[in-house]
């Protein structure tokens, strides 16, 4: 299995409405496919591998850690989600301020968690913003602050 992270920004929607999302009902990750923001994995994201959610204000920024859970594949074998594969979905996320194409994509994950408070994280290293592969190091830190069961 793989692990990952996604680091959203303010260019979506503000920190709080970023992590709402993922503590909603439908516990989801707003993610675009690769082909519109590319990806920055190796590997294709797979049913039950890690995910934790990250934010920051500024490319620079010690990332908020938000959450994290395992990714859920549709019924078709995916790995995004849309209104049409996880009804809802879409509605909820632009009550938050999300906004998109009909066919936004989302990571839907399960056993998800969040931490008692957002705090940044230091010592990650360099990750692009949206969906990369977490390193090992990366890894170490991320599950030494939350534990994905």
């Amino acid at each position: 299995m793989a692990d990952y992270l996604y680091c959203g920004t303010p260019d979506q929607v503000p920190a709080v409405q970023t992590q709402a999302l993922l503590q909603g009902q439908h516990h989801a990750i707003w993610c675009p496919p690769h082909r519109l923001i590319p990806w920055h994995v190796t590997t294709q994201p797979a049913n039950g591998d890690r995910v934790w959610l990250l934010w920051r204000s500024t490319r620079g920024a010690a990332p908020l850690l938000l959450g994290g859970g395992r990714i859920v594949m549709t019924p078709q074998g995916g790995v995004l989600w849309t209104n049409r594969t996880l009804p809802g979905v879409r509605p909820a996320a632009e009550a938050l301020g999300y906004e998109g194409p009909a066919n936004m994509a989302f990571l839907h994950l399960t056993g998800t968690v969040s931490p008692a408070q957002l705090a940044p994280v230091p010592n990650l290293g360099a990750f692009a913003n949206g969906l990369n592969e977490a390193s090992a190091a990366e890894v170490t830190v991320l599950g030494g602050v939350l534990v994905i069961p």
